[in-house]
């Protein structure tokens, strides 16, 4: 399997000592607006956040982010070779945990397609776009899943794709013992009915408890880190969706929902 590189999915556990309020106002005043003011103009090209209920399952992460870059070497070089990339690495020990039961982490993605084995646990997989699919960087929307479960069979990153259907439209999946995440590129956020695919996810992986079920829109965002700003309007169990601004079609609104 060919590694994507620019492709990177973080799971960030927040310190047991910071409180969740303070967690969130961190999060929308300065982590996630600093990560696509900062590493947007040192190459992210895309940007979903999202941060996971506080009611969440044990061992869950709290915040997670799908974040693509033109390749690996691309990201080592935003990370390490500027002052403000290093800045930007020193932002997340001020709220998220490092430490072995906690360790906060980012891994790149491989492709993965149908057909092929399934994906194994603790490494993102990505299904590119086919035909008329859609893709992450021309999507209206990005959808995205959490799943929790005590111990994930070794066929759940595949059988997730297989939930997400057999369409052409890009995806990311990364699973592991405890949870399961999935980002799934749509042009139409009608055609996904929670019901539905909770009822279709309950089927497939019984073992399986669906935590979050959100669908992000295009976000107009300045990118301008030298402008007064409030902060963004974040809360518990959303997902955000950030993209250059010259690719944002007209009428698209910045705003994020959770489905209900």
């Amino acid at each position: 399997m060919k590694e994507q590189g620019g492709i990177r999915v973080w799971r960030g556990w927040r310190k047991e000592t910071v409180a969740w309020d303070k967690f969130i106002r961190h999060l929308a005043t300065i982590f996630i607006p600093a990560t696509w003011q900062v590493m947007g103009r040192l190459g992210l090209r895309l940007y979903v956040p999202s941060v996971l209920p506080e009611s969440k399952p044990e061992g869950l992460p709290d915040e997670v982010a799908l974040l693509f870059y033109p390749s690996q070497s691309a990201y080592l070089a935003a990370r390490s070779r500027s002052a403000a990339g290093r800045a930007y690495g020193l932002l997340h020990e001020a709220v998220f945990a490092f430490t072995p039961e906690r360790r906060s982490t980012s891994t790149t993605a491989v492709s993965w397609s149908p057909g092929q084995p399934a994906p194994l646990q603790d490494q993102p997989f990505h299904r590119q776009a086919t035909g008329n699919g859609c893709r992450f960087c021309a999507a209206q929307r990005v959808v995205f899943l959490a799943l929790s479960h005590q111990q994930a069979p070794s066929a759940m990153p595949g059988a997730l794709f297989a939930v997400l259907g057999q369409c052409c439209d890009e995806a990311v999946v990364y699973g592991e013992n405890a949870f399961t995440l999935a980002w799934l590129a749509v042009r139409n956020a009608g055609e996904f009915d929670r019901g539905m695919l909770a009822a279709e996810l309950a089927s497939r992986l019984p073992a399986s408890t669906l935590v979050a079920v959100h669908v992000a829109e295009r976000m107009q965002f300045q990118v301008d880190y030298f402008a007064e700003f409030d902060g963004l309007a974040l809360q518990s169990d959303q997902t955000l969706f950030f993209l250059p601004a010259d690719r944002i079609p007209e009428g698209i609104s910045a705003r994020a929902s959770a489905l209900e």
